[in-house]
């Protein structure tokens, strides 16, 4: 066919253009046929039934004529299933056991996010976390019921900022725990931005229904107002909050009173409009969190700022009960003095959920930024990869039978061993005595800050010290203290009462304990091999101890200094000589175990440590592995979210980290039968309850 040579007698309309897409050329020309006279089939056009519109005739009318989702049957995640709660949302039908639950995250339908920001940035509320398994565990377990239930071990990995839509996935698969009854793990997972199947993991917990409920449900709030102090200047308690990071709309300003004491705290919160398709609101949860995390603002109305102290956030609750009674317009949150522990009592007193073990970490406004500013990133530690198919784990374990078991013969061993034996006589005397520093940092603290005592025989309750000490830090923290008590001094022995002790020893005066601590480390220095870095961390410890104990800075800091040329916890534990013989024994005993596995499974190691604490371990077993030119992944493992988290910055992305309590059963918080080829837990297990029954799973 020739070219057109007279083209000014007609409309050019072409099917087909280069370097564009065949519908855009195709309506191009269609609308040009339409304005040059052409009338086209317009019944044949709209085969699909369609809904006609009248648009307004007027601009200054300002009118939306968009398509709403419920008009067209769809939302948006594709599902036409029902809407079953505003943060769970709807179901993914599927023929797998896991279920899946999709919903869109977007402040047009949660609009009472907009009041929670953290470094003036929007944040869904770790409450909301605690709302959506809520949700879930209704949807799957009680069916309209009021079955108690219970959430445990609820851990938030990662902030999620809501300035803009996300897509959602909340994913339960059923396990089974030591008792052989069912109890379900659930997760919270973000799309990520241009991705289709990359999902990022923010928050996990377990769920189950509860059949032991609390002995006391019932509250006389009359009385407890009675006797307590009431506090009526709760603005400036918000304000003191925002000025350290945390930004409360009127939304989220949800205390509305509070009355206080020495150790007791009552607040009361109310309940926001629309409530009424929340299990319970997640702004009465986290009025719930806030009564604990803010006790000190609450308690004494507090205005100014210490800036030593920072923002604090919630990361984990440990349990949290939930006794599904009839709710009333106002709630009250009452804690008694144990840090972390807050119970909810509707108007008339009734006991409606009980919050154990809530955990936070102190941290600051630039970290929440730069944390929220890598959320997208492609981080293979947090991400969950979609239908890809993996490979049997029977199949790809290793035949133990092949192995070699290693023995004080055996040549990293016995070299090891050598030196264990070379060392423990310069430095074995003298650990008793650096245990001593220990305690006597410890007295010193406490006879700084006042801390009760007793006298000599006497009985002393753990919990005196427990709620002392700020919230940040673990109580397990005052648990070694008295534990060491017992062994050195000795100041204190065990009764038959868990928690309670019998003083055998008064604590020294202030001026005695100072030329104790003087004596103690002109003994060690003189000892001290050069670069050894046991007493320097020793000496780091006891100069921070109070600040870490009225809350002024953080354990963790401590531990981990951000100058690396301080003494933090890594240094201590990969080269302490104090630490040296016990941490080098074991990994020997890996080394002489590592390279006949490795040939025998001609594949990628698969190593999970129990415990890793600092990461010390795992740093040396990185570079023996790396100069053996053996591939493999590591698991890193601790009971804390605070030290993982920590571990996460200093060892970086080329390991999995995931939070494991060594006293639960290891399969109900995710990890499979015979998932990995090698198990390390050095200085852990031996702490465990029943030493027999952990062997047997770390084995397994």
């Amino acid at each position: 066919m020739g070219n057109i040579q007279d083209t000014a007698s007609g409309t050019f309309c072409p099917s087909l253009r280069k370097s564009e897409e065949d519908s855009t050329t195709f309506f191009t020309t269609f609308g040009k046929l339409y304005t040059t006279g052409v009338d086209p089939d317009w019944a044949q056009w709209f085969l699909q039934k369609r809904k006609k519109l009248n648009l307004p005739n007027y601009p200054f009318q300002r009118q939306k004529f968009w398509f709403s989702s419920e008009e067209v049957g769809d939302n948006s995640m594709g599902l036409n299933t029902p809407l079953l709660h505003p943060l769970l949302g709807r179901q993914f039908p599927s023929p797998l056991e896991d279920l899946t639950f999709c919903q869109n995250y977007n402040l047009k339908e949660l609009d009472w996010v907009e009041d929670h920001k953290v470094a003036d940035r929007i944040i869904l509320p770790a409450a909301s976390y605690l709302e959506s398994f809520l949700a879930a565990g209704k949807q799957i377990l009680q069916s309209g019921s009021r079955v108690p239930l219970i959430i445990e071990n609820l851990t938030v990995e990662s902030a999620l900022e809501l300035e803009k839509p996300i897509n959602i996935q909340t994913i339960v698969k059923s396990i089974q725990n030591q008792e052989n009854s069912i109890q379900y793990k659930i997760s919270i997972n973000r799309q990520l931005e241009g991705q289709i199947d990359k999902w990022k993991q923010h928050s996990f917990a377990t769920f189950s229904p509860s059949s032991r409920l609390p002995e006391n449900r019932l509250l006389d709030l009359n009385e407890i107002k009675g006797r307590l102090t009431f506090n009526s200047s709760l603005e400036k308690v918000y304000e003191s909050i925002a000025e350290i990071g945390i930004q409360f709309g009127p939304k989220f300003q949800s205390i509305q009173e509070a009355w206080s004491g020495e150790t007791e705290l009552l607040t009361r919160i109310s309940l926001p409009e629309g409530n009424e398709d929340y299990i319970c609101h997640p702004i009465v949860l986290d009025g719930i969190i806030q009564t604990c995390a803010f006790r000190e603002y609450l308690i004494g109305g507090k205005k100014e700022v210490d800036e030593d102290k920072g923002l604090v956030l919630p990361v984990s609750i440990r349990k949290f009960i939930w006794l599904s009674q009839v709710t009333t317009p106002t709630v009250y949150a009452f804690s008694s003095g144990t840090e972390g522990n807050v119970s909810l009592y509707n108007e008339g007193g009734d006991l409606l959920a009980v919050m154990e073990g809530l955990e936070l970490i102190r941290t600051s406004v630039a970290t929440v930024i730069r944390a929220l500013r890598s959320s997208d990133s492609l981080d293979v530690d947090r991400m969950v990869e979609v239908w890809r198919p993996k490979l049997s784990i029977v199949q790809s374990r290793i035949d133990l039978s092949v192995l070699p078991v290693p023995t004080v013969d055996s040549p990293h061993t016995s070299e090891l061993m050598e030196v264990s034996r070379i060392r423990a006589g310069e430095v074995g005397d003298h650990v008793p005595v650096l245990s001593m520093l220990h305690i006597y940092y410890v007295l010193r603290s406490v006879q700084e800050l006042h801390w009760p005592w007793g006298k000599v025989g006497e009985t002393f309750h753990i919990d005196k010290w427990r709620r002392l000490i700020p919230p940040t830090l673990n109580t397990l923290v005052v648990d070694s203290y008295l534990e060491e008590m017992t062994k050195y001094g000795p100041y204190v022995s065990y009764t038959d009462e868990p928690g309670v002790f019998t003083i055998l020893k008064e604590f020294p005066p202030l001026d005695e304990i100072e030329l104790n601590i003087t004596a103690s480390l002109k003994d060690l220095q003189q000892h001290a091999r050069e670069g050894e870095s046991g007493l320097p961390f020793a000496i780091r410890f006891g100069d921070h101890l109070t600040r870490v104990h009225q809350g002024k800075i953080t354990g963790l800091s401590v531990l981990f200094p951000e100058d690396e040329t301080e003494v933090g916890a890594i240094k201590f534990y990969t080269e302490g000589e104090y630490n040296l013989r016990s941490t080098a024994l074991g990994l020997a005993l890996i080394w002489d175990t590592v390279a006949p596995l490795a040939q025998s499974k001609g594949g990628v190691l698969r190593i999970l440590e129990v415990g890793a604490g600092s990461g010390a371990a795992f740093i040396q077993i990185r570079e023996k592995l790396q100069a053996l030119n053996i591939p493999f992944t590591f698991t890193f493992t601790d009971i804390s979210p605070i030290l993982v988290a920590e571990a996460k910055k200093k060892l970086g992305p080329d390991v999995h980290y995931q939070i494991l309590n060594v006293e639960e059963d290891p399969l109900a918080q995710g990890f499979a039968p015979e998932e990995f080829d090698f198990v390390i837990a050095m200085q852990v297990i031996h702490a465990t309850v029943d030493l027999k029954v952990k062997i047997h799973e770390s084995s397994t």
